[in-house]
């Protein structure tokens, strides 16, 4: 016991469970006692996250000074408390641990709550200052404070003084942010990076951001701290943890994302503490889960960064940097509003009027009396779905015939929506070459060729085959008439503005009326073919005349998925269902990342993938807009994928308040800069623009 009271000092006021863990911590560290001063050679940064009980009032520092002591022995260099560690009066803050920080040399995340629910978090610097301050009101809003107004009366007067530099750890001039200028919503504002030095690394710092709670929740928040410098993002987080499904994807999703690591600290009792890394583990090809969610106990868990693999990914792998580019979004930037009879908040009342009007073509559908055709068509009252999981064949003309023959089949079976995979009029890249270095790209402009001319939206958008029309197209119309079917008809288009070909989607009703033509916007810059093609400039939405209703939907192709701000323009825009022609692997973090999408901005989602062909393998999905698993398609087989959609409740979801607050945007100036930030490659191996917002 005396040996206990030397190493902690004297224990009255110290909890049991944190005397237990103290020691613990610090037996177990002894054989990597020093290891934080020795050369860092994988370039590793520890963070630990200490899952402590909370409530703790800032006058009874004994057990938390232990716990941070003998974490800093086992060799981390910044300890994390989960959020509302403090219980905070009027006069008190979490910085009450800036003289811990200094005399352990050890950085701290120290966080607190006040009585009417407000939370804040502090980073200190391994010498005491306050690196980052950020805090909630209590009322959903957020905002930063003033370190140097919210010193804690119980501080050492020393450190009070310190609290407004900056740390001599940090670089100078590196702590960036952006500042929302409205503060009238939730979801968070002003995000802010701090740089910490990395070990052993003389020279190198490594960026940190803080969230509180559910902030990660909404995209802006992880996205715009890594476009401020942040490699890491540290959540602290006070309620429950992110429940299996939905919410655990989308936190892994804003590692992957945005190439970061992003780690979460939950209070004991809770437990959910979790760590994420956005590059891919080399054995199994998924992202990297440093900590796996863990349980209620009180314990201490050590979170290593491989800084190293974060950065090399970021810098090497095309689709690392790709992943990050910022995009001048207009529409979510306040530079091209959205009419308001299309935003999401509004999409409701719209859906439920007398009349719908449809935003591309400024036609108005009569709905009066189509419940009653919804319901003699459409029995269930529910939305299908059907994915054609199918192969790419070796020729155009099989193609088509594929085609016509699932979608026959899917009619039959009661199809209202059918969806087939990208480019599916030439299969993908199936019959361009299968290298890139093919002498003077013969084969690839053979390839281009292929392409077939659909100028405009609107129900003679493509018209009647023939030589200046799409005759894919055209023939997937005459089918959608036919059976009385929407279909989502992907094809390689001639660009209307002349170049390269596109990447594109024709969105046709059940009455062969084309809705929409829609050309990639995000090119994959990492596929042979499609280094061929151009991006196209624009997202949109159509509404649908269904059995089940009219239906607001919005195409996206492939890549465009693995961008939040493509979905949440489309969420904007008021898109109910998104509908994705798709040619990849869809690996575990793929499907994570789609669930995301729907999770995050309210909508069903629904994917069609190639199948029975390696490595485009199936597996083609559809969630519901909380998240729900609606459907996902067996990998290695061809196969007809069926989700069915509820609309009644899809759209009572939509406009509870966790749907609405989820899906609202924030003009962030990191994400609605016109100018594209220097470091990031914006073309594609062919040196053409890899996108065309």
């Amino acid at each position: 016991r005396s040996k206990i009271e030397w190493l902690f000092g004297p224990c009255s006021r110290m909890p049991p469970l944190y005397l237990a863990l103290g020691t613990l911590l610090v037996l177990g560290a002894r054989h990597v006692a020093g290891a934080a001063s020795s050369v860092n050679t994988t370039g590793t940064v520890t963070l630990s996250v200490l899952q402590l009980e909370v409530g703790v009032p800032t006058t009874s520092l004994d057990g938390v000074t232990a716990a941070i002591r003998a974490t800093k022995a086992g060799g981390a260099q910044l300890a994390v408390l989960p959020g509302g560690f403090f219980t905070l009066g009027p006069n008190d803050s979490p910085s009450v641990l800036a003289h811990v920080a200094e005399e352990e040399s050890i950085a701290v995340v120290s966080t607190g709550a006040t009585g009417e629910g407000g939370r804040q978090a502090v980073l200190l610097s391994s010498d005491g200052t306050v690196l980052l301050n950020r805090s909630s009101t209590g009322t959903g809003l957020w905002s930063t404070t003033d370190p140097v107004a919210t010193a804690s009366t119980n501080h050492p007067q020393d450190h009070q003084q310190k609290l407004g530099r900056r740390s001599s750890n940090a670089v100078e001039g590196a702590n960036r942010s952006y500042r929302d200028p409205q503060g009238d919503l939730d979801c968070g504002k002003d995000f802010e990076v701090a740089r910490l030095p990395v070990p052993g690394r003389p020279g190198q710092t490594v960026g940190v951001g803080l969230l509180l709670d559910r902030e990660w929740e909404c995209f802006h928040g992880p996205r715009a701290l890594m476009l401020a410098g942040a490699d890491v993002v540290i959540v602290v987080g006070s309620g429950p943890a992110p429940g299996e499904g939905a919410p655990q994807m989308a936190l892994y999703t804003r590692a992957w994302e945005n190439v970061l690591a992003i780690v979460l600290a939950q209070p004991a009792g809770a437990g959910g503490s979790q760590a994420y890394m956005g590059v891919k583990d080399t054995d199994s090809g998924e992202g990297v889960v440093v900590l796996p969610p863990t349980p209620q106990t009180v314990k201490s868990y050590a979170v290593p960064i491989d800084l190293d693999a974060l950065w090399a990914n970021r810098s090497t792998a095309i689709w690392g940097d790709s992943f990050r580019r910022p995009y001048n979004y207009r529409s979510l930037c306040g530079f091209a509003p959205v009419p308001s009879a299309s935003r999401g908040d509004k999409l409701e009342a719209v859906a439920s009027a007398a009349t719908t009007v449809d935003r591309d073509h400024t036609k108005t559908t009569k709905t009066t009396g189509e419940a009653s055709e919804a319901e003699a068509g459409n029995p269930s009252g529910r939305l299908a779905i059907m994915m054609l999981q199918l192969a790419p064949r070796d020729s155009e003309v099989h193609n088509m015939a594929a085609a016509v023959e699932n979608i026959k089949v899917a009619a039959a079976q009661g199809a209202d929506i059918v969806i087939l995979p990208e480019l599916y009029n030439v299969g993908y890249c199936h019959l361009a070459p299968s290298s890139i270095t093919t002498p003077a790209f013969a084969g690839f402009y053979n390839w281009t060729a292929r392409a077939q001319r659909c100028d405009g939206d609107g129900p003679q958008g493509c018209g009647p085959i023939g030589a200046e029309t799409s005759p894919f197209v055209a023939r997937m119309a005459a089918l959608a008439a036919e059976l009385k079917v929407a279909i989502q008809a992907p094809f390689l288009r001639v660009a209307p503005r002349g170049g390269p070909p596109e990447n594109a989607v024709a969105v046709i009703d059940r009455f062969g009326a084309t809705r929409l033509v829609y050309s990639k916007v995000h090119t994959a810059v990492w596929s042979q073919c499609e280094a061929m093609t151009a991006p196209g400039n624009r997202h949109a939405t159509t509404v649908l005349d269904t059995r089940a209703g009219n239906i607001t939907v919005g195409p996206m192709i492939c890549a465009d998925r693995e961008y939040p701000e493509s979905p949440r323009m489309l969420a904007e825009m008021g898109a109910e269902l998104i509908l994705v022609s798709n040619a990849c692997t869809l690996t575990d973090w793929h499907l994570a990342m789609f669930r995301t999408r729907a999770y995050e901005n309210a909508v069903a989602v629904a994917m069609a993938n190639y199948g029975g062909v390696v490595p485009l393998d199936g597996r083609s999905p559809a969630y519901g807009a909380q998240g729900e698993t609606l459907a996902v398609g067996v990998p290695g087989r061809e196969e007809i994928v069926t989700a069915l959609l509820n609309l009644t409740e899809l759209r009572a979801y939509r406009v509870s308040a966790a749907a609405v607050s989820r899906r609202r945007s924030r003009p962030l100036p990191a994400l609605c800069d016109p100018t594209k930030t220097p470091g990031f490659h914006h073309v594609n191996p062919l040196g053409r623009p890899a996108h065309g917002m």
